[in-house]
């Protein structure tokens, strides 16, 4: 008798099969209206993944390049002058510029950017190549680790996996662009099957390296210290002390008081360009405040009351809801995917890349979901939520053509935000830590 194919296996193929269905559907209805079917493929996130071939852009590396070579030249000077005077987009901490001081000045072609034919573009590509692949397996694992597979279960899982991940539109841009936020992905994914092990310390190290980079998840600090966990906490303070300390004496004081400076511009901004998948986008959007069709690399959107404070409220309220207590409920890393996801959910820039972490979010959710009493409509639910973040229908000019449309095309954010509801609804229903007499 032949063993059944277990839920998570099913899920897996389920998903798939709807994403085939879905993205079939967005060609059909293109070609309808005249669209060339091969144009109309390169338009959804399917089509592009075969860019995880080609060599990835330097989106990160050259405004980070052009930051290290003008503190090179003047270090007494303000590193943030490239952002407050060239109003070039350089929007990282100094600690981040760790990354080039690995290599020899001579790896650099010139002084504004780095060239596509350089040496150092190509090593980069090869590690964003090395960093999917990573990712991929890592959410492997996340599925293994929660479930006894069967020989058969463990074949679908691997290829729904590795599938699935390659058409994860945020994972594929990420790639396209010559992002950092690609490690930043496979941090997270390390970060969660770490701690679903039970190697905290280590989950937390590699939240900590992600707070060098992106001082944001800094939140998981907080995070871990209302949770009382210890071990969380020291790998991130570990990690995160160390290199904030070795940045305070390569770039000094000054610098990073800067960055806070450029923290608060961000803040009072925002971007309205339609990738900006985050409450000020949208809102940004809703107001006409600023081009949402093109990307402007030298200037943000002016300065909006409503979309200030709208977003200053909003991120309050996501982040209450993710460091909110337990109530003696167990921690786990569940939970530790909520402040997570809350930590780019709360940011007023949330471009579609920085959404690459739900990869192994969802990687995570979906064995815990489908064991809760309701697990056919959070399935469901879950579904839904992954078609929103992984897909894409890249016709902006006409999704942005009437307020209606606007709002599909935040379809990433609204399907993010429809995870963490489903993620803390699930954290609600779990398991009372047993008290102990």
């Amino acid at each position: 008798m032949h063993s059944r194919i277990s839920p998570p296996a099913w899920t897996l193929l389920i998903t798939l099969l709807a994403v085939v269905l879905l993205n079939g559907a967005l060609v059909a209805g293109m070609t309808a209206f005249g669209v060339r079917a091969g144009q109309a493929l390169h338009q959804t996130a399917p089509g592009r993944s075969q860019a995880l071939i080609n060599p990835a852009g330097n989106d990160s590396w050259k405004p980070m390049a052009r930051a290290q070579r003008a503190f090179q030249e003047e270090p007494d000077a303000s590193l943030y002058r490239v952002f407050f005077e060239d109003r070039i987009k350089f929007q990282y901490p100094p600690s981040a510029l760790f990354v080039l001081d690995l290599f020899p000045e001579r790896w650099f072609d010139g002084p504004d950017s780095l060239q596509p034919s350089s040496r150092m573009n190509q090593l980069l590509t090869w590690a964003s190549r090395i960093a999917v692949a990573l990712t991929l397996l890592l959410c492997v694992l996340l599925y293994e680790k929660q479930q006894n597979s069967t020989p058969r279960d463990r074949l679908i899982i691997v290829a729904c996996s590795v599938l699935l991940g390659a058409m994860f539109y945020p994972i594929v841009r990420a790639h396209i662009l010559g992002q950092i936020q690609i490690f930043i992905d496979c941090l997270i994914a390390a970060a969660l099957l770490a701690y679903l092990t039970g190697w905290r310390a280590v989950s937390g190290a590699c939240v900590g390296v992600c707070c060098l980079i992106k001082p944001q998840y800094g939140l998981l600090l907080l995070w871990g210290l209302l949770r009382r966990d210890w071990r969380f906490g020291l790998g991130l303070v570990a990690v995160a002390g160390a290199g904030f300390a070795a940045a305070l004496i390569r770039y000094g004081l000054a610098n990073h008081l800067e960055y806070l400076k450029v923290l608060r511009f961000i803040a009072q901004h925002g971007e309205a360009y339609w990738p900006n998948q985050s409450v000020n986008g949208v809102l940004n959007r809703l107001l006409n405040n600023g081009d949402a069709l093109h990307f402007d690399r030298y200037s943000f959107p002016p300065y909006h009351p409503v979309v200030y404070f709208g977003t200053l409220l909003s991120s309050i309220a996501i982040l209450t809801v993710a460091l909110w207590p337990t109530r003696g409920r167990r921690v786990d890393a569940l939970d530790l995917a909520i402040a997570l996801l809350a930590a780019t959910l709360a940011a007023p820039v949330a471009w579609e890349h920085h959404y690459g972490i739900l990869l192994s979010i969802f990687a995570l959710t979906t064995p815990a979901v489908l064991r809760t009493p309701t697990s056919k409509l959070r399935g469901l639910l879950l579904l839904a939520s992954y078609l929103m973040v992984a897909n894409a229908l890249l016709r902006p000019a006409w999704l942005l053509a009437d307020p209606v449309r606007e709002l599909l095309a935040s379809h990433l954010f609204f399907g993010a935000l429809l995870l963490f509801g489903i993620i803390v609804s699930a954290r609600s229903r779990s398991q009372p830590v047993p008290a102990t007499h």
